[in-house]
């Protein structure tokens, strides 16, 4: 229900605010009075005519006194002792004395504006009418309307980061547009598509070059069925979710804040409709949001921005169009996200166009038949993942107790991004705890992880470890038989560490002797780089990679006691210098595959012939330490 309102009813996220504002006096708003059209309409109130003076009295100041022949006859005949009109001032005929505003312009007999009209009662009206259809959807006491619209909306943000005073900046950029029917007595349909590289922004990052991804969705809301319905294009499959179409919550709008939503707006008329317009009130509107919301917005430089609203009402009171414009702005985005970090603000607008004329809404039988309950199936998994129907057994499993923690294993989830490790730990110290995860393995081989997590004293916290499908894929994880994690402790109050722990389970079932292991991926020209009692170095293949530029596969194995850290110093291709800051971490007992990539762009190479560099092995957990060993390696595809 969600994404069907958000463009239908947009209104309740932005006007509905308002809607259910605070009551204010009702007193004339002296701010407003000044920017509407209602001035000019005075021009027209001496063309009104009053209906309540006398014909006779109005005929005779218009005769000339001196062209009467009454003073010749008698006096006696003649009623002009007590004809006053010629004497009387002025005064008599209130015509001249009326206030304009209590003979209004008419009414445009074809819009149904009313030059006249107060901004105040305009804005309620709408308000009104889009509760109305709240109410209609809702199957509430409404009158039912049927309308189509329209939308469209493009963005675009440039982030810089200073990384050690170097500035690397990433452009995200995303546009949009639907349309859609609503019938609130049947349901409603929006077709959409979209375009964004937001999706590339680790690409991006790492100094790749942006690509753009485009979509197209469809939804329907059934009202028959009270279900929902979607599908991407890329998918190409239709999924349903039930939802609550009938609902005898009163929607009340109370008196409407146009303050809310505007810090300062004109009013007037532009063709056929009422228009406000002005800076959006951003600030009002945050603390309209709900906690939550508010509090995210308000860890945003909001303030920064100037965001022009205007609203378009016909002469029925109805919302006709929203149109919104960003001006550029820089943005500090230091303590939203994370210091040394800025934006610019370089795009952001967009439009929807609401008409009220007849639809008619059909739901395709071909949707119904096809559709696939939601709930039982991620739309996001497009089953390329080899354990997707794995059956785990991992319920509640306990890991690691002593007397500082108690892990457990709560569950493992397949997802769309790989695989998820739900965890709880207890803290039984008297202090606060950090847990930084060093390694985690699956069938023996290493997956990136980046999980830190922290749990107050004598408390219990539930978390999620992600494994990426990439990570899992490399490995060639056919079934998730057995995961490997090691982790440090550290008192976080005093930030010492406390030790180190490892801990083994097995997701479905299989023991340790049922287990195989997949075996390690080889190239007939790949290059043993290092081979001995603590580890081995295998640069198994290097190729172009469309993003970066080359990628080196390599493979490790840990043999020694020691945690150890890999890093390239001194690095040239093909003769050329180039700068890296390639280092990889594998843990005592691991084993694992890393790729690492070469931004060869810069140096201007497009064919990598040689790399020649430093590799230093290092104490992982002792980082002043000196390299254990520093091998000169040459590499040649």
């Amino acid at each position: 229900m969600k994404k069907f309102l958000s463009i239908l009813l947009c209104t309740a996220l932005i006007l509905g605010l308002a809607a259910c504002g605070s009551k204010q006096p009702e007193t004339e708003a002296p701010t407003e009075a000044p920017k509407t059209t209602e001035a000019p309409q005075t021009t027209e109130a001496p063309t009104v005519k009053p209906t309540d003076t006398p014909a006779e009295t109005t005929a005779a100041p218009t005769q000339p006194p001196v062209t009467e022949p009454a003073p010749t006859e008698p006096p006696v005949t003649e009623p002009a002792p007590t004809e006053p009109a010629p004497t009387e001032p002025p005064v008599t005929e209130p015509a001249p004395t009326e206030p304009p505003v209590t003979e209004p312009a008419p009414t445009d007999p074809v819009s149904g504006l009313d030059p006249n009209a107060k901004p105040e009662e305009v804005f309620q009206a709408m308000i009104e009418n889009v509760a109305n259809i709240v109410r209609a959807i809702r199957h509430q006491e409404a009158e039912p309307v049927q309308l189509s619209l329209s939308a469209s909306g493009e963005g675009k943000l440039t982030l810089s980061f200073d990384l050690n005073g170097q500035i690397e900046e990433l452009v995200l950029a995303a546009d949009g547009r639907a349309e859609g029917i609503v019938d609130t007595e049947k349901g409603i349909h929006i077709a959409a598509e979209y375009s964004e590289n937001l999706s590339s922004l680790i690409v991006m990052f790492m100094g790749g070059e942006a690509e753009t991804n485009t979509e197209k969705i469809e939804y329907y809301v059934d009202f028959e069925n009270s279900r929902s319905y979607q599908m991407t294009e890329s998918e190409g499959q239709w999924y349903y979710s039930d939802v609550e179409i009938y609902d005898d919550t009163p929607v009340e709008t109370g008196e409407a804040d146009i303050n809310l939503i505007y810090q300062e707006y004109t009013f007037g008329i532009e063709g056929d409709y009422y228009v406000f317009e002005g800076p959006l009130n951003i600030a009002g509107l945050s603390g309209q949001t709900g906690e939550a919301a508010s509090e995210t917005m308000s860890s945003l430089p909001l303030d920064a921005l100037t965001v022009n609203f205007k609203l378009m009402i016909d002469g029925q009171m109805r919302l006709c169009a929203i149109i919104f414009e960003a001006a550029e702005t820089s943005l500090n985005l230091g303590e939203a996200l994370t210091e040394g970090v800025a934006g610019a603000l370089n795009t952001l607008k967009g439009e929807i166009l609401v008409s009220y004329e007849p639809v008619e809404y059909v739901l395709p039988e071909e949707v119904k038949e096809n559709a696939i309950d939601i709930s039982e199936y991620d739309p996001y998994d497009d089953n390329g993942h080899a354990w997707s129907n794995n059956k785990f057994v991992t319920d509640n499993e306990v890991l690691v107790d002593n007397d500082v923690l108690t892990m457990t294993a709560v569950s493992v989830e397949d997802s769309w991004l790989g695989l998820n490790l739900n965890l709880r730990v207890e803290n039984k110290a008297d202090y606060k705890i950090a847990l930084d995860f060093k390694a985690v393995s699956v069938n023996g081989y290493s997956c990136d992880i980046f999980e830190y997590e922290t749990v107050e004293k004598n408390e219990t916290s539930e978390f999620t470890v992600q494994l990426d499908e990439d990570d899992l894929n490399l490995i060639g994880v056919k079934s998730i038989d057995e995961v490997r994690i090691l982790f440090s402790v550290s008192n976080n109050d005093k930030y010492e560490t406390i030790g180190q722990e490892s801990a083994v389970f097995y997701p479905t079932g299989l023991t340790a002797e049922e287990i195989v292991y997949p075996e390690r991926k080889s190239n007939p020209r790949e290059n043993v780089i290092v081979d001995n009692d603590d580890v081995l170095i295998i640069f198994i293949q290097g190729e172009k990679d469309p993003y970066f530029g080359y990628e080196l596969l390599s493979y490790v194995e840990n043999r020694s006691d020691k945690n150890l850290a890999l890093r390239f110093e001194n690095v040239t291709i093909n003769d050329i210098e180039y700068t890296t800051y390639w280092s990889n971490d594998i843990m005592s007992g691991f084993k694992g595959y890393f790729t690492d990539y070469f931004s060869i762009d810069t140096i201007e190479v497009s064919e990598v012939t040689k790399i020649t560099a430093s590799l230093e092995i290092s104490d992982d957990d002792d980082f002043w330490a000196d390299p254990i060993a520093t091998l000169g390696i040459i590499y040649e595809p």
